[in-house]
């Protein structure tokens, strides 16, 4: 099953060439489209981006400026050279802490010459927990290009225009929701340009492909930009492939990867292959060597054998639905659900009244994973980083997809794909007393081992060896 964009691309070449104020931007509109199109998927509101639904609503509960700008005390400091840009959905708690799973270290070892702005609710308790003291929130950078963009005009030729139009009326999506996130960007490129004209940053990390304005305006300023891995990279994958070259204006010069497989099969015409740094996980390693939870262990104790389900809000309702059969057959196996936020209501009736269902909220997936026995999901990466935990996959693939993606990153001695309920039991006594460091092993290509120093080296080769790691 071909992704909407590479289908888009195919049908019409001509959105390669697609400028807007004098910049070739169909690498953020094709990832925009994409983004839209699950909305319309999932019935959701399009916004023009993923802070406005609490933007507005914070104002209103009478928070003010002030209280905004308390969020950031760090920006204050003018000794940061680097600048680490992240969001929620990376945050972790550990002991009582919040870390994030992909900078954490990188901001432990930077000390006071890195700052950290995350893209968080600025409600979030998270905000109050954070094991980074060199952090601060992206709220008021969010609030204000929000404010502004309404008064800004995108220029682009009646040629162009037509074209976008053409392709949203094709796919049902409406050119004025595509219009509001392009004026989103324009305006954050044009906050962060201040922002970076005044801190002048040496570089710039980000934690997604997505962060589009970050690495623009990180550029334009001069700054050298790196991209933390954040989930799979492939082929397949639109953030990470291209059938042309796109505009690197929008894409880190380097990117530190978990291991060699991520870039494996890639052409090079968005990530620059040759700046690609296998680092591995520092989060996962540091899960390998802690003690396994009492609270979790009372769980699995009491079933002959467990599994971790993550699930997000994209895949709950049909993973649940699969295992669901499963669980009815299986009464001796605890299934673990690990929503990416709350469960969903109706995903919350389907299991109600399962007792080998378990719904465990708020606790990150790889902490529940390295408990159990077997992970389960369908396209995630979780399904490597169970395997650098020790534990064996079974992935659900009721259409070819989920192979197609991981089969040539895997080992099937670890990990098996069921398209049916009679093959996900059948890979359940076929990987049953499968576990441990040589599942850990085979997947070194995917995250390498050994993260502390594999940084350190990267540090170096970047220039970065002039800072205190």
């Amino acid at each position: 099953m071909k992704d909407i964009v590479f289908e888009i691309e195919d049908q019409f070449p001509g959105a390669f060439e697609v400028e807007v104020n004098g910049i070739k931007m169909w690498p953020y509109i094709r990832i925009m489209l994409r983004y839209l199109m699950v909305d319309k998927k999932l019935g959701n509101k399009p916004q023009p981006s993923p802070a406005s639904g609490w933007q507005f609503s914070f104002v209103r509960k009478g928070k003010t400026l002030w209280k905004l700008l308390r969020l950031a005390p760090p920006f204050w400091n003018r000794k940061s050279t680097v600048v680490i840009f992240t969001n929620e959905m990376e945050k972790k708690e550990n002991h009582g802490e919040y870390i994030d799973k992909l900078s954490e270290l990188i901001a432990e070892q930077l000390g006071a010459k890195s700052i950290t702005i995350n893209y968080i609710n600025p409600s979030s308790e998270i905000n109050r927990k954070l094991r980074n003291k060199n952090a601060m929130s992206g709220a008021l950078i969010e609030l204000i290009t929000s404010k502004i963009s309404r008064y800004f005009k995108p220029q682009i030729s009646e040629s162009h225009y037509a074209l976008l139009r053409e392709i949203t009326e094709k796919y049902g999506l409406s050119i004025e929701d595509l219009n509001a996130r392009i004026r989103y960007l324009l305006a954050k490129i044009k906050v962060l340009k201040f922002i970076f004209k005044w801190r002048k940053p040496s570089y710039v990390i980000t934690s997604c492909y997505s962060y589009f304005a970050e690495v623009y305006a990180a550029k334009s300023a001069g700054a050298l930009t790196i991209e933390l891995q954040h989930g799979i990279i492939s082929p397949l994958h639109p953030g990470y492939e291209s059938k042309r070259e796109l505009n690197h204006e929008f894409t880190a010069e380097n990117v530190f990867v978990f291991g060699n497989n991520s870039i494996k099969g890639l052409s090079g015409n968005i990530v620059n292959l040759k700046k690609a740094f296998p680092l591995g996980n520092a989060y996962l390693e540091q899960l390998h060597s802690q003690s396994l939870r009492n609270d979790i262990l009372e769980i699995t104790r009491k079933y002959k054998q467990s599994v971790c389900l993550p699930t997000d809000y994209l895949t709950e309702l049909a993973i649940i639905s699969f295992i669901l059969p499963i669980a009815k057959e299986l009464p001796d196996t605890v299934f673990l659900v690990v929503p990416r936020a709350s469960i969903a209501t109706q995903a919350k009736e389907q299991i109600k009244g399962q007792d080998n269902i378990i719904v465990l909220e708020n606790i990150p997936f790889q902490d529940v994973v390295r408990h159990c026995d077997f992970h389960t999901a369908t396209n995630s990466t979780c399904c490597l980083e169970a395997l650098s935990l020790g534990i064996p996959n079974i992935l659900i693939d009721t259409e070819g997809r989920v192979a197609q993606m991981y089969e040539t990153l895997v080992s099937p001695a670890f990990t098996r794909f069921a398209s049916s309920r009679e093959e996900y039991k059948g890979a359940l006594e076929m990987l049953h007393g499968v576990r441990g460091e040589d599942v850990r092993n085979a997947n070194r290509d995917n995250f390498e081992i050994g993260y502390e120093d594999n940084l350190q080296n990267a540090f170096k080769k970047l220039g970065l060896d002039t800072i205190n790691v």
